[in-house]
């Protein structure tokens, strides 16, 4: 009897933890909406619409949605590393389709709400429990796609420096972007010596991570770096003409201000990225049509944060409408067809 009570007294207060994280995840969607919305002018955004075109628009939510994509790889390849993990094994279990709604509604909510390691992992407890996906896997889980998406944020920002000009100047100081470009591709460079190595584990208490397969490692740097290249290709073909810069420059340019926004840890580095990307265009390039620029940052946020929120906070919605609805049979990751 007394084990009974305890395990129905820890069935009621995760029901109870679960309802918290679910109203605390539609309240926090709710003011990012809201606070995405407010910066909006209706007027100035039609008219940035309107002077687009079609083609542009089209480019920029085709590059959008293949980035979500390749974060739906990075999911089902952090399902299957936890997945060899002891007491992690039910991770390998999940659905793809599940896996793949669940990275794009972690990634919408966690760009634009911030904290991304934790609000990621709130999704992902909600969703993955109903396979018996605990804590500890889901920990392991976050952790891989948030080391996933870094290596490659430091990776490509290298290889564009290492590419782009030797040198920017601002006013009498010159930066050398070969040096940090260097210094940018270190981590990846270590991370897949590790690989390759394959001796060493990492240890911080009682959690633990063995060296990754070599082909792992390989898949996560450079499906990161693509990830990368087609969030920059969302505002690369929204620039205006007057811009007048080519890629490499601007991908430097779009990365630095990416690592600004990231390590204020403001959410969807509102605000820091667009003064760290404006900073950083006007040292490397005349740019006379400045309000063009500032129009094309808007539909930018637009395209690649606005967008995906309102569609993540509809199907987050939508599954929490249907709790009890049943789901189809479970397929392990790299055993479907």
């Amino acid at each position: 009897m007394g084990d009974n009570s305890t395990r129905q007294s820890g069935t009621a207060r995760a029901a109870r933890l679960w309802l918290v994280l679910r109203l605390s995840l539609a309240v926090m969607a709710f003011f990012a909406l809201q606070r995405e919305l407010g910066r909006f002018d209706a007027h100035a955004f039609a008219t940035a619409i309107a002077s687009y075109g079609w083609k542009p628009i089209f480019a920029a939510v085709a590059c959008a949605f293949a980035s979500f994509l390749a974060l739906g790889v990075f999911e089902l390849l952090a399902l299957r590393d936890a997945a060899t993990y002891k007491g992690c094994e039910p991770a390998g279990k999940v659905p793809a389709v599940a896996a793949m709604t669940t990275s794009f509604v972690a990634n919408a909510f966690s760009q634009s709400i911030g904290l991304a390691i934790v609000t990621g992992s709130a999704v992902r407890l909600r969703a993955y429990a109903r396979y018996g996906v605990g804590t500890a896997a889901v920990a392991r889980i976050s952790g891989f796609v948030t080391l996933t998406a870094t290596l490659g944020l430091l990776s490509a920002g290298g290889v564009a420096f290492l590419e782009g000009p030797a040198a920017m100047t601002f006013g009498h100081f010159a930066l050398s972007m070969r040096t940090i470009g260097i210094l940018l591709m270190l981590p990846a460079i270590a991370y897949l010596a590790w690989a390759v190595a394959g001796k060493g584990k990492l240890a911080v208490r009682s959690w633990r991570m063995r060296p990754p397969s070599r082909r792992l490692a390989f898949l996560q740097v450079g499906l990161s770096v693509i990830d990368w290249l087609l969030t920059g290709t969302v505002l690369f073909v929204l620039l205006p003409a007057a811009a007048a810069i080519g890629y490499l420059a601007f991908l430097g340019v779009y990365l630095i201000a990416q690592t600004a926004g990231v390590i204020s840890h403001v959410p969807g580095g509102i605000g820091v990225f667009e003064g760290a990307f404006l900073t950083l265009l006007g040292a490397a390039i005349t740019l006379p049509a400045a309000g063009a620029l500032a129009a094309s940052l808007i539909v930018y946020r637009v395209v690649y944060y606005l967008i995906p929120l309102v569609a993540a906070t509809v199907v987050a919605t939508l599954a929490d409408l249907r709790p009890g609805s049943k789901k189809l049979s479970v397929v392990p990751i790299g055993h479907a067809s």
